[in-house]
């Protein structure tokens, strides 16, 4: 949420390095821009080919497991990163509806992204990290900051689909997650049978930023498991 593609631009060019000729078919980065979980489900399903392995990180992620709930046939693999598949608390959804208001009121999706900053990137991060997360939430913009947050207010519990998953399926932790912590991750590998759990040390929450080549390994040990 509050993310633009450049969320996974080093991930991309760390398959690069792992594999010198590139990834063999096309990758796609879209962007959540529908305000209704269904919605989005359906955008992304027109969108992709007939058969595609997807992945995300928070949000992405629990509209990744949406859409393998929705049309698991076409899915090929599942990538989770830095999520959770239970449903919204209430002190979650009132946090969602404050931040709606904000923004009607006049606030912008960069204002509300840098009082997140300890909880996305820690502490102490990496010199530029904090601004690279400011200039996405300027990329991402007001309208679809709006429609993200409603997304939000429409999701479901995720996990009695997870039981159902037999695709390759890795979910990558970053230890250090104040959002979303390791053990609801640990929640989800033990729904999915046969996945993977990958925790990566001293990371926080945007762990694609973070941590770049080490969620690219894990990526690409998932993708030669999905094209099998």
């Amino acid at each position: 949420m509050n993310c633009s593609p450049r969320l996974w631009y080093d991930v991309e060019e760390g398959l690069g390095v792992e594999q010198p000729d590139g990834p063999t078919q096309e990758v796609v980065v879209a962007a959540l821009d529908r305000p209704n979980l269904d919605e989005q489900v359906e955008a992304l399903l027109d969108r992709l080919p007939t058969r595609f392995a997807i992945g995300g990180l928070s949000l992405g992620a629990i509209v990744a497991m949406a859409v393998h709930r929705r049309a698991p046939a076409r899915v090929a693999g599942l990538f989770l990163v830095a999520t959770n598949s239970r449903a919204p608390t209430d002190a979650q959804r009132s946090t969602w509806k404050a931040q709606l208001s904000r923004l009607a009121a006049g606030a912008t999706p960069r204002e509300l992204q840098e009082e997140l900053v300890p909880l996305l990137l820690g502490a102490n991060p990496v010199p530029g990290l904090r601004e690279r997360t400011l200039e996405m939430a300027d990329e991402v913009g007001s309208a679809d900051l709006v429609a993200q947050l409603q997304l939000q207010l429409t999701r479901v519990d995720e996990r009695p689909g997870l039981s159902d998953v037999t695709v390759p399926c890795t979910v990558v932790a970053a230890a250090d997650d104040r959002i979303c912590p390791v053990e609801r991750h640990a929640e989800m590998h033990r729904l999915v049978p046969d996945s993977d759990l990958v925790v990566i040390p001293d990371a926080p929450h945007l762990v694609t930023l973070s941590h770049p080549q080490r969620v690219s390994a894990a990526l690409t040990a998932w993708l030669q498991r999905a094209n099998g």
